[in-house]
């Protein structure tokens, strides 16, 4: 059981919002073996992300929207025409069905493996950043979390891994995803048939690693990984995407590559030393991207270049 009460004390608010909710997580997962190569499963999950508040911040509004009447008129007595307040927006909880059906194989006494996934997820009240005219003010919008409504995610996965000699690992994926929402959450900004926020259509991953022993004991480890996704976008709806394309706020195809050598100073591996050097060539993306208010627009970028060094001892 969720139950919050939003009750601020110290700013003006014309609202006073109270959310209540109970609810069950569960989920099942039958498998079947065929063999020591093959086996399948089904996996159907319903989980529940607890609701919550979001506010408008501090926002100009007409003296006659709700929940302003009782407040304190002005020193002369008089009620003025519009009011600074924030007004609050509940979030009613998330809610997702999974549906899940793989096959898990290997081969060559488990040197290789391969596992293909197809899955399907159905949102409900899917929580996104849109903008939402605040009262009637003309436009008086701000850019607020809202429940969107409901989303489709459906797609395909390709797991290996294998290990074509003694000290040497590949492993790799490659993914389809389809997104869309198909319930539209009341705004003028369509978002039906939109892909849903950071989603890409197409993913794939690559890691190699391979270690071999050194003389007098301890081993040397060097590494390498990459990944690649096509292009996403920040802000759903069809205009954005589809109608008007804004670069602004997408994220065109790109990819990162990391390098790492490990050096274990014995057999025992009590005492290792690591160099990790990220995003390898020092690529330039966006993680996230808000709409443009008041002629500006939010861009959060993700990690540049980056070189760690670790030192692990084990007693």
């Amino acid at each position: 059981m969720n139950y919050q009460t939003y009750a601020p004390r110290d700013l003006v608010f014309t609202e006073r919002a109270t959310q209540k909710s109970t609810s069950w997580t569960y989920d099942i997962t039958p498998e079947y073996i065929f063999d020591e190569q093959f086996r399948t499963y089904f996996r159907f999950a319903h989980g529940v992300l607890p609701g919550g508040y979001t506010n408008t911040g501090n926002v100009l509004v007409p003296a006659t929207s709700t929940g302003t009447l009782s407040l304190p008129l002005a020193a002369t007595g008089a009620r003025p025409a519009s009011l600074r307040v924030n007004q609050i927006y509940v979030l009613n909880p998330e809610k997702i069905d999974s549906y899940e059906l793989g096959l898990k194989s290997n081969f060559f006494d488990r040197r290789l493996s391969i596992d293909l996934t197809g899955f399907y997820y159905d949102y409900k009240n899917l929580v996104v950043n849109v903008p939402t005219q605040i009262d009637p003010l003309p436009n008086n919008a701000t850019v607020l979390f809202r429940n969107a409504g409901a989303a489709e995610i459906k797609g395909v996965e390709l797991r290996f891994n294998s290990v074509p000699f003694p000290g040497f690992q590949l492993s790799g994926s490659a993914g389809i995803l389809d997104s869309e929402y198909t319930r539209d959450f009341g705004q003028t900004a369509t978002i039906l048939g939109a892909r849903t926020p950071r989603t890409s259509k197409y993913t794939a991953s690559l890691i190699a690693s391979y270690t071999h022993g050194l003389p007098g004991g301890g081993s040397l480890t060097y590494g390498v990984d990459g990944n690649w996704r096509s292009r996403y976008y920040f802000y759903p709806t069809i205009a954005s995407q589809i109608t008007s394309p804004d670069p602004l706020l997408n994220q065109k195809a790109f990819a990162l590559l990391n390098a790492h050598v490990g050096w274990s100073v014995n057999d025992e591996d009590t005492l290792s030393f690591d160099l990790s050097v990220n995003n390898l060539t020092d690529k330039l993306y966006k993680n996230h991207a808000l709409p443009v208010t008041s002629g500006y627009s939010a861009q959060l970028y993700g990690k540049p270049r980056s070189i760690l060094a670790s030192v692990t001892a084990r007693f």
